[in-house]
């Protein structure tokens, strides 16, 4: 009976998400210039970069199997009007199979924060291509991971979580001058109670795994996103794979690390609030003094993008070291 309730609560969602995804902007394939380069892939389908309209464009094509979550971040994308969210062009539905085929977004020329953070040698051709930036870069990219997550926690109805933060589901522009969160096909809303694991291990908050009561899963609220959002950062700084326990990052300053901690901690109360991590981080971000344009490069194998794209400088005009 529990079983049947589910499954019909599911099918109720997925005929009201059908009917609100009649809004967007609908792309035929025919419309669409693939040009065979993967940029990423797993469980949802595969992303490519390709053309519309003559713009570059990221191609997220999706497996049918996927049907509710494909729906639900496209929806999610269609709500969410903010800076720092990934920016969607329009999605290619297939009405016949009732699925969702491809959703079109805007196309991040500078990569992930992962494949930043984490670049250090690329075995395909054979040489270094070491990626370079400042403490200070992080403080920028961690404001506007903050930005975007605060607008899910503060400004959408209901409150949304993204039960998936982490350095590869944000995505940098404009030279590595803006970040911009992506992937929202585990995200829902806050009034929905939520039990199941989701999202990188590494990155998941402590209660996501902890027992609940009567031998049912426990139930966790936004602030697993916090933690996500304080690993996510911790391995930005230092570079390194959060070991799942705060340890002291080098050069960093105490401010920054007292709230990485209590970001980090297990227990859930002592974790600060999005909002509150947005103010610090912009009073931050405000005591930057600029730094010269060659302080950080981005290099990436030509393999990934085109012969006229194989170097990207990331500009450090209006942020360096706090004093």
């Amino acid at each position: 009976m529990l079983i049947d309730d589910k499954k019909e609560k599911q099918d109720e969602e997925f005929r009201k998400l059908i009917s609100h995804s009649k809004k967007v902007l609908r792309i035929t394939e025919e419309e669409l210039w693939d040009t065979g380069k993967t940029l990423d892939s797993g469980a949802f389908g595969k992303i490519y970069k390709g053309e519309y309209r003559g713009h570059r464009v990221a191609i997220k094509c999706l497996n049918p199997k996927n049907r509710l979550s494909n729906y639900r971040e496209l929806i999610c994308l269609m709500e969410c009007h903010c800076p720092n969210i990934v920016g969607i062009i329009g999605a290619g539905p297939s009405p016949a199979k009732k699925c969702l085929m491809f959703i079109v977004m805007e196309f991040a020329r500078n990569s992930s924060l992962h494949h930043l953070r984490s670049a250090r040698f690329d075995k395909r051709i054979g040489n270094p291509w070491q990626v370079e930036y400042a403490m200070s870069h992080a403080f920028l990219w961690f404001l506007h991971a903050a930005n975007g997550l605060e607008y899910l926690h503060e400004h959408c109805d209901p409150p949304k979580i993204h039960r998936d933060i982490k350095p590869g589901n944000m995505l940098l522009f404009d030279d590595c001058r803006l970040l911009k969160l992506c992937d929202f096909g585990t995200a829902r809303d806050e009034d929905v109670s939520l039990t199941s694991h989701q999202g990188a291990i590494r990155y998941m908050a402590p209660e996501v795994f902890e027992p609940g009561t009567n031998g049912k899963p426990n139930r966790y609220d936004r602030s697993v996103d916090i933690y996500s959002l304080c690993a996510s950062f911790w391995e930005v700084f230092t570079r390194a794979d959060y070991p799942r326990y705060y340890q002291p990052i080098e050069g960093c300053p105490m401010m920054v690390q007292k709230l990485l901690r209590r970001g980090l901690s297990k227990k859930v109360e002592q974790r600060p609030k999005i909002r509150d991590i947005v103010r610090f981080l912009e009073f931050v971000v405000k005591k930057i003094s600029p730094l010269p344009p060659a302080r950080c490069n981005l290099e990436f194998p030509p393999t990934e993008l085109d012969e006229d794209e194989s170097t990207v400088t990331v500009s450090a005009n209006n942020f360096t070291e706090p004093n």
